[in-house]
């Protein structure tokens, strides 16, 4: 039974494996003069090589289509689905290289290059099979700001746009002919990097790609949290658009509005999602910026949660001298209209001061109005509130007892005030970003 099953297995495995073979070119560059770089300079600036070696290279392989399958030590292994974008990425590799030889004198790297076609086993992460060797032998053939290829490589490409010269064969083990293989003279072919600018653009690592994914996100939570608590408030002054700032699920009423804002954060998001994750370098403002902003938020948030948490158990004005306190609740704005805001749930607004008035509206407890009138009808107070940006209603703030039933608050009304807490809040979180700024770094690749 195990050995019945076993082959099952194995035939499954077998079918899967066979329907992964595609045709495919492989790619291998390594750096000449690498093992006594290191050993003369040590690992700190061998390390440095390396590093100096993906940033230059990488951006090429991602700008030809290719992709990187693992780096081994200082050495690259990249596939690319077309032979002549295998060839140009390192025509552009070996144009780049000479480039930054000719603009500084302290930079010597130099690389071998060896390329191949045929067939693989191609999966997710890795390529398996024979043109891998193939390509390794090549390349280890190869002399310095040399490009090599094999005899397949060569039938496909011979008749397009680059100049070859033909080599020896050598022998390669474990193959029972010798590989033919032939020279690419990349020194005269057209420029390849005109639009690769390597000197303001760093290649950043996927890892620390996700690192500052996290940090917009907190950015994004964080400006949230400073909208509910003060920009909204401060927005409350203009009538036209109150409505809207203080519960900003007012939109579902107007859906061509709603349908544009949904459209407008999905397009930042998306945008944001393929600079971040599939962007091979990224401008280091901006890193420094998404660092700062994660410091300035992470901050805000922690000073919000510590004084919500120490005001509950303990009210601020029983641990702070009075003088103290008097500086911190002096108020430096105060908003010009009254807010109401609804204490009950589901709470319906009437088209009309009374309590037999037509309901307009269900609103739930929590839900903040801009007071723009009142009147008292009898024994209830009555605050007119906007509906939308033309229409009002009204909401009563106290329901009189009647025989067995106790009064009943339904809402309150309240002013916004900013005070000196509240600047101080928002000022100490800059201590954050200027921290984020100073402290990103940019990891190795």
């Amino acid at each position: 039974m195990s050995e019945h099953f076993e082959k099952k297995s194995e035939k499954s495995i077998s079918s899967h494996i066979k329907s992964s073979r595609k045709e495919i070119t492989i790619l291998f560059t390594d750096i000449e003069g690498s093992t006594e770089y290191w050993d003369k300079s040590g690992d700190i600036e061998g390390r440095l090589m390396v590093d100096r070696h993906n940033r230059l290279l990488f951006p090429i392989v991602n700008k030809f289509n290719g992709t990187i399958i693992k780096t081994i030590g200082d050495a690259i292994m990249a596939s690319f689905k077309k032979p002549e974008k295998a060839l140009k990425a390192a025509i552009a590799m070996q144009q780049i290289l000479e480039k930054e030889r000719t603009g500084n004198d302290a930079f010597n790297l130099k690389v071998r290059i060896g390329i191949h076609t045929g067939e693989a086993i191609v999966e997710k992460s890795d390529v398996y099979g024979d043109v891998v060797n193939v390509a390794a032998r090549i390349e280890s053939k190869a002399d310095a700001n040399e490009i090599l290829l094999s005899y397949s490589t060569y039938e496909i490409l011979k008749e397009k746009a680059f100049k070859f010269k033909r080599l020896k064969s050598f022998e390669a083990k474990g193959k029972k002919s010798k590989v033919k293989i032939h020279s690419c003279n990349w020194e005269t072919h057209t420029s390849l990097i005109d639009d690769i600018k390597i000197k303001n653009l760093l290649p950043v690592a996927k890892k620390q790609k996700v690192e500052l994914l996290l940090y917009l996100l907190l950015t994004l939570a964080a400006s949230y949290m400073i909208f509910s608590e003060y920009i909204r408030y401060f927005l409350i002054d203009h009538e036209s658009i109150a409505f809207l700032a203080l519960n900003p699920y007012a939109l579902y009423e107007y859906p061509f509005l709603l349908a544009l804002l949904i459209m407008i954060v999905a397009i930042i998001s998306i945008t944001t999602f393929y600079f971040l994750m599939r962007k091979e370098s990224i401008p280091l403002l901006i890193l420094r910026t998404l660092k700062g902003c994660f410091g300035a938020s992470f901050l805000f948030i922690v000073l919000f949660i510590a004084l919500f948490i120490v005001s509950s158990l303990i009210p601020l004005q029983e641990r702070l001298p009075a003088s103290v306190n008097n500086h911190l609740n002096n108020v430096i704005y105060e908003s010009q209209y009254l807010l109401v805001e609804v204490t009950e749930q589901n709470i319906h607004i009437k088209d009309s001061p009374s309590l037999e008035g037509k309901s307009i509206k269900e609103v739930k407890k929590g839900t903040l109005l801009l007071l723009v009138d009142l009147v008292k009808r009898g024994e209830i107070t009555w605050n007119k509130v906007p509906i939308t940006n033309t229409e009002y209603g009204w909401i009563p703030r106290i329901i009189p007892p009647k025989i067995g039933v106790p009064a009943k608050r339904i809402s309150l009304t309240k002013k916004f005030y900013f005070r000196n807490i509240d600047l101080y809040k928002l000022l100490l979180p800059l201590l954050g970003f200027f921290w984020g700024i100073i402290s990103f770094k940019i990891r190795p690749i």
